[in-house]
């Protein structure tokens, strides 16, 4: 079955016409039902017929001036067997056909009996094209041929979840269902220590989210925050960072706030403690999520210390350690005045809270600078008249006529009891001649 090494020649006035002769009458009526069979040393061969109602190009190209009625239908002689190559086109995908020097994606043409051919087929964005049917090249015999392909298919890809450390990503998927006219149920993947990876098809939509472990900054995803596949695609996060946070000494006067701790480390462990103490300046230290703290505080000679904003914690956020101002010690000194004889008075000299020096006549209190001291001074010209000083329940001295006497420094509440008292017998010798006169007061 093939065509003939014999050819039927047919010539009008200065032309000729050569047309091929085939073994069968299948491959001379591929495109029509007609064919003129011819006997050739006694084998019988066949030409092509085709009718006079076919396109005119059908006689430019392979008409002769022969024409034959057959069955009530006129024929033209053809010079060649015409055999029809078309395509079946397949959604979401693309066939081209090549023969004879054309190229075409839909429809039919015809050619030769003989005529080699190609095909290819490539699916459509995010589609597998399915496999050529009849094949993907042939040449052009005895029978039509129709190209087409088998369903397209989505594209599948790999997506892709990375492993993390101190960090987790929160992977939200909705797979492209095979139809491609919507999406299966949502799927939810966590980032583990391994990576993990899931077949999804073109179109599959997804949304990711990051979250640092505790004290820990996580880092920025890629290829971001949400996204369609459309390529094999990895969802991964930059390397979470260990949190820092300052922890503040602030200034303090006239007491000292000690503090220690234990800056904790990226790797969980503890660095050896640290010492500081509060000077006149803040002071600020960069640790570790974590870290531990404790926090003393002492007064300065003559302060009372304030009150620390706490003693211990562990740092999870900027800390500051402070206090409350320290506040000054300022003794009050109280006097108590009796009359045993004489009702006593004298002047207090003393050092005032703002450090001045005050004088105060017969008070009952004053106040004083922190370690200071007072002084009583007799304001009665007479040796009989005496002025008995107590501490406390400490007796000091006795002065008169015009003395004075001094405490030692004084660096808390107390009470002086200050007693007039009378001598008769200093006041008959003492005053009899010069004094102050016999009456006394």
């Amino acid at each position: 079955m093939s065509k003939s090494s014999h050819t039927l020649k047919v010539t009008k006035g200065s032309t000729t016409y050569t047309c091929d002769l085939y073994t069968t009458t299948a491959e001379a009526k591929v495109y029509n039902s007609a064919y003129l069979p011819v006997t050739v040393d006694g084998t019988n061969l066949y030409a092509a017929l085709y009718p006079t109602t076919y396109s005119q190009v059908f006689y430019d190209d392979y008409g002769t001036p022969v024409h034959i009625e057959k069955g009530g239908t006129e024929y033209v002689l053809a010079t060649k067997s015409l055999i029809r190559l078309g395509i079946t086109a397949v959604s979401n995908e693309t066939i081209t056909v090549t023969a004879g020097g054309a190229s075409w994606t839909s429809g039919n043409k015809y050619f030769p009996y003989g005529t080699t051919w190609t095909a290819t087929v490539a699916g459509a964005t995010g589609y597998n094209a399915g496999s050529l049917t009849p094949s993907s090249s042939g040449t052009l015999t005895n029978a039509n041929v129709t190209v087409t392909a088998g369903a397209a298919s989505l594209k599948t890809y790999t997506l892709k979840l990375n492993a993390t450390t101190h960090q987790t990503i929160t992977l939200k998927y909705k797979n492209r269902n095979a139809a491609n006219t919507g999406f299966e149920a949502e799927v939810t993947k966590t980032s583990t220590s391994s990576a993990q990876s899931f077949t999804v098809r073109h179109g599959t939509t997804w949304t990711a989210t990051i979250a640092g472990a505790t004290g820990w900054t996580a880092g920025a995803l890629t290829p971001g925050s949400s996204g369609t596949v459309t390529a094999a695609t990895t969802v991964s996060a930059g390397s979470a960072t260990y949190k820092t946070f300052t922890l503040k000494l602030n200034a303090t006067s006239h007491q000292t706030i000690t503090l220690k701790y234990k800056n904790k480390k990226s790797d969980g462990t503890f660095a050896s403690e640290v010492t500081k103490t509060s000077t006149s300046s803040a002071q600020s230290f960069t640790v570790g999520y974590g870290t531990t703290w404790t926090a003393s505080l002492a007064a300065a000679t003559g302060y009372t210390k304030g009150t620390l904003s706490g003693s211990s914690g562990t740092v999870t956020a900027a800390t500051t350690v402070s206090a409350t101002a320290a506040t000054a010690i300022t003794p009050k000194i109280t006097f108590t005045w009796t009359a045993d004889g004489w009702t006593p008075t004298a002047t207090i000299t003393y050092t005032n809270t703002s450090g001045s020096s005050a004088t105060a006549t017969k008070p009952s209190s004053v106040t004083i600078k922190y370690n200071t001291t007072i002084k009583i001074t007799d304001t009665k010209n007479s040796y009989r008249y005496y002025l008995k000083i107590t501490q406390g329940s400490t007796y000091k001295t006795a002065i008169h006529s015009k003395e004075s006497w001094t405490s030692g420094a004084l660096t808390a509440n107390t009470t002086f009891k200050i007693v007039g008292y009378y001598d008769e017998y200093e006041g008959s010798s003492g005053e009899g001649s010069g004094g102050e006169g016999s009456g006394g007061e």
